[in-house]
């Protein structure tokens, strides 16, 4: 299991600038919510979703996933 945050990129802020090499921007905010993503599940993010990936859900466990970005 994984637990992902999510929030509308609207209203938050970067906190460093884009980072190309890891395909990561840090942004601040605190409107937003969990998902927990079991065996057998999937979700799909868009532009302007912003997501925190790789949250524990209770005990730390390896995790098999699999992410396809397209270009918007």
């Amino acid at each position: 299991m994984e637990r992902i945050g999510y929030a509308p990129i609207d209203g938050m802020g970067p906190i460093k600038e884009y980072n190309a090499a890891s395909d990561k921007l840090i942004l601040d905010g605190t409107n937003g919510n969990f998902i927990t993503l079991k065996k057998d599940f999937f979700v799909v993010m868009f532009p302007e979703d912003a997501h925190q990936p790789r949250v524990a859900a209770g005990e730390p466990m390896p995790v098999k996933k699999i992410i396809i970005k397209i270009p918007a």
